[in-house]
């Protein structure tokens, strides 16, 4: 959250409607979770408003409101002479906002269909400007950023509830969970979203204009029994066809063969790693001045194998998100085939027959053409480095199907530290050996799509 300093007038460029890109769709469907998250996230967002101290006879506005927002919140905080705007793009959600506001007697509540981006309302217009789980669904959160500053009044607050989805985990297991969460990274990022925005909500506010901003964290923890906990399996199943465009995945009991080996969790909550059969390849695969990158290790399966990779690199001031443990493995929202940025380390797994697995192109939860398939896996790195210091990132590549014979060769680039195309060969029947030792350490039944 942040005070303003003089908000400047904003041009806004032509885009698309918000109901376009808006990463969750307008399925009226989402409506009910929607005020679902709404009622379960209000305790956080009244800390927030008593941080800001939002007072009697004030105005606020909720960008983004959904079905309620934070409508009803403050309402109260300004009554009984102040007043409040709900803001969304999709009328369905509007109307719902206003029914809302009419059954609670809100009647310092206006409810408005706009975008967010350029809502047409004017300037310095609002003692606080809100967003709630906004930021991270759209592609272009700094143009809805520099329409909260214009909104925000001088000496206003602009403020900002906002996920960072990178190290969501449930224990034990639970494969509705790991589903949702693969899931939700790939439909957010193929629509252009970030699912990571969390970090970046104080590099928005500052591109913004604005200043005394402060940031506070909380990673929230959910008990066998709480409704967030409990609703992920019912969350999974229609996002599938969304993210692919196919059916949903078979029945438990049925783990399609391209499917990444699962932990296991045993009777007692042990947890057993897929332990694959170690192929011997351990290699540096490219230095630099400023980098180095090496396969750490190769695990053969049945169906494919796991590639571990690591990053090492020294941290520049411009580094994009250099932290959060993948370093570039993964690409930025946005990016396609052929406009990577510089900063993204191209890794590609290419075999005799000219078949090629990648992470050029979005992550992928399942394969959408023939061919072999690279999927990203579980990633760490070392965090808060300062500029000048080395840091390095890690991550695993799970590659189906196995190739056929031949060479296979596993190519990197990373053109920010200076790393052309290198390429690393080795002989397929390595991995098939290694493959041919391997079984299956769990049941089928174990597995999940």
């Amino acid at each position: 959250m942040t005070e303003p300093k003089n908000p400047a007038n904003t041009a806004a460029a032509a885009m698309p409607p918000a109901t376009a890109v808006y990463a969750l769709g307008s399925d009226p469907a989402e409506s009910a979770p929607l005020r679902r998250q709404s009622d379960e996230l209000r305790a956080f967002s009244a800390e927030l408003l008593d941080r800001v101290g939002l007072e009697p006879g004030q105005s606020a506005i909720d960008l983004g409101c959904g079905p309620s927002g934070i409508i009803e919140l403050l309402s109260g905080r300004v009554s009984p002479s102040g007043h409040v705007v709900g803001v969304d793009a999709d009328p369905a959600h509007v109307a719902m906002a206003r029914q809302f506001a009419d059954e609670r007697g809100l009647a310092n509540v206006d409810v408005v269909a706009a975008d967010a981006r350029n809502t047409g309302l004017p300037s310095g217009s609002f003692d606080l400007v809100h967003t709630r789980t906004l930021l991270v669904t759209l592609p272009e959160p700094a143009a809805v950023v520099a329409e909260m500053a214009r909104l925000a009044r001088a000496g206003g607050w602009v403020v900002s509830l906002e996920p960072d989805t990178e190290y969501a985990l449930c224990y034990p297991r639970h494969p509705a969970f790991d589903r949702i969460c693969e899931l939700f990274d790939v439909a957010f990022r193929r629509n252009g979203a970030d699912p990571w925005i969390g970090r970046r909500v104080t590099e928005l506010y500052r591109e913004a204009g604005l200043d005394e901003i402060g940031v506070e964290a909380r990673a929230a923890l959910h008990p066998a029994g709480d409704s967030r906990s409990e609703h992920w399996a019912a969350v999974a199943q229609p996002y599938d066809g969304c993210v692919t465009g196919s059916q949903p995945p078979p029945p438990r009991g049925r783990r399609p063969e391209w499917s990444r080996p699962e932990y296991v969790i045993a009777r007692g909550g042990e947890i057993s790693l897929p332990a694959g059969e170690p192929v011997p390849i351990s290699v540096v695969l490219a230095t630099s001045a400023t980098a180095a990158v090496e396969i750490r290790s190769v695990a053969a399966f049945p169906t494919g194998f796991e590639v571990h990779v690591v990053a090492h690199f020294v941290v520049s001031e411009d580094m994009w998100d250099p932290m959060q443990g993948l370093a570039g493995l993964r690409s930025r929202p946005g990016d396609v085939e052929g406009e990577l940025s510089d900063e993204h380390l191209r890794f590609r797994v290419q075999f005799a027959n000219g078949s090629e697995a990648n992470n050029l192109g979005p992550p992928m939860a399942r394969p959408t053409t023939p061919g072999p398939f690279l999927q990203f896996g579980p990633g760490a790195g070392e965090h808060g480095r300062a500029p000048g210091e080395r840091s390095m990132a890690e991550t695993t590549f799970w590659v189906w199907p196995l190739p056929p014979g031949g060479p296979v060769s596993f190519v990197c680039e990373w053109p920010k530290h200076g790393i052309p195309p290198t390429t690393h060969v080795v002989e397929a029947q390595l991995i098939l050996d290694a493959a041919h030792r391997a079984a299956e350490r769990w049941p089928d039944e174990m597995g999940g799509a």
